[in-house]
């Protein structure tokens, strides 16, 4: 991780988790879906 901003690695790690848990909380998972069973057709094609 890099902000242009020197920080602890404790900092860095704590800073990390709380953009992961706010992916997560925002995420939109059916959309996911919907792209892997799209992209696991189109290989059964080839």
């Amino acid at each position: 991780m890099n902000d242009g901003v020197k920080k602890t690695l404790g900092d860095a790690l704590v800073l990390e988790g709380e953009r992961g848990n706010a992916f997560a909380k925002t995420v939109d998972y059916s959309q996911m879906s919907a792209r892997l069973a799209s992209l696991r057709q189109r290989a059964a094609k080839q």
